[in-house]
């Protein structure tokens, strides 16, 4: 999965806006720690790996689409 450093700061206002007890520390973004940041946000949330990544994939796809209008 590739997350992009110039827009994790807008992914981070969704995910927290949705998972409201997500702390600053859980949300932190190290390139090249997708994983790591995945497994943290998926103990933290209860979902599954999958659903992980598909939400913040999904969260990816609408900022994105957002920029291009």
């Amino acid at each position: 999965m590739k997350i992009q450093l110039h827009n994790w700061w807008e992914l981070k206002k969704r995910l927290q806006k949705r998972y409201s007890h997500l702390s600053e520390e859980d949300l932190t973004y190290e390139y090249g720690k997708e994983q790591e940041l995945i497994v943290r946000l998926q103990k933290k949330t209860g979902t599954s790996h999958d659903d992980m990544v598909r939400i913040i994939k999904s969260f990816q796809v609408a900022y994105l689409q957002h920029e291009l209008l």
